[in-house]
C-alpha cells in the first residue's frame, strides 16, 4: 500500500487510480479510473476539467504523496462526508477506519475561508462536508478518575478510537431537532446520531416555566442552545 507523507506525518489514503489515456504524451499524463488503493506509481498534479489527473512516475515506499499544497490557493481533498459522518473518496467510501480516524486527527476549520480541511505540517486541502466534520455514536455516563464522585459524559466518535468527554456547555439544537456539540477542544462541530441522542436525552430536562432544555449533570444544569 502506498505510503502518503504530509508534512511530517506519514498517512494512508484510499484512492481511485485513474484509468484513461490522456492525450498529452509531453506532460506523460495517464489518466486511470479504478477504485482501490493506489500502488505508488502517481503523484498528484491537481484538478483539470473537473478530473484528478496524475503524473507518471516511479515512486517508492516511503516518497512523498502529497495532498495539493497549502501555498496559493486552497483545493479540495476529494473528500466527503455525509451526514452520517462516513467518508467518501471520489464516490467511493473509504472503507479503511484507521485511514479515517488517522485523518480526523487532522481536522480543523480554515479561519478565512470557513471551510473544513485536513493539514498535516504545511500540507492541506478542504473537505466537502454535508452537516459535521464529526458525528456521535455513543454516550456514556462515567466517574472522572481524577476527581472522584464527579460525574461526566464521555463521547464515542465515529471513526475515532478514545472517548472524549462532553464538554455540556458546548450543546445546541439544529434544524430538525437534530442535536450537536463541540469536540477536540472545542474547535469542530460533532453530530449526535440517533442512538447517541437517545443515550444523552437520559440526562435532558424541561424547565416547563421557561420553556427550555438542560442537561443535568454533577448537580448542575447546562442549558441547551
Amino acid at each position: 500500500m502506498a505510503a502518503h507523507r504530509l508534512g511530517q506525518v506519514e498517512a494512508y489514503i484510499t484512492v481511485r487510480e485513474v484509468l484513461s489515456e490522456a492525450s498529452t504524451a509531453a506532460d506523460g499524463v495517464l489518466s486511470r479510473e479504478r477504485s482501490g488503493f493506489c500502488r505508488c506509481r502517481y503523484a498528484t498534479l491537481g484538478l483539470r476539467q473537473g478530473r484528478q489527473i496524475w503524473r507518471r512516475q516511479t515512486v517508492t515506499e516511503g516518497q512523498q504523496w502529497p495532498f495539493p499544497p497549502s501555498e496559493g490557493e486552497l483545493l479540495p481533498c476529494g473528500i466527503v462526508i455525509d451526514r452520517e459522518g462516513d467518508w467518501y473518496y471520489r464516490g467511493s467510501r473509504m472503507e479503511r477506519s484507521d485511514i479515517v480516524s488517522h485523518l480526523c486527527h487532522y481536522i480543523l476549520r480554515d479561519e478565512a475561508s470557513g471551510l473544513f480541511i485536513i493539514q498535516m505540517g504545511k500540507q492541506r486541502c478542504y473537505l466537502e462536508v454535508e452537516d459535521t466534520p464529526l458525528a456521535i455514536t455513543g454516550v456514556l455516563h462515567a466517574e472522572k478518575k481524577e476527581e472522584k464522585g464527579q460525574e461526566q459524559l464521555l463521547l464515542s466518535i465515529k471513526y475515532m478510537d478514545a472517548s472524549e468527554p462532553l464538554d455540556p456547555t458546548t450543546l445546541w439544537v439544529g434544524g430538525e431537532n437534530v442535536l450537536y456539540c463541540r469536540v477536540m477542544e472545542g474547535g469542530i462541530p460533532a453530530r449526535f446520531l440517533r442512538p447517541a441522542y437517545y443515550q444523552l436525552a437520559e440526562f435532558i430536562h424541561e424547565e416547563k416555566e421557561q420553556n427550555r432544555f438542560y442537561l443535568s449533570l454533577g448537580g448542575k444544569r447546562f442549558y441547551i442552545g
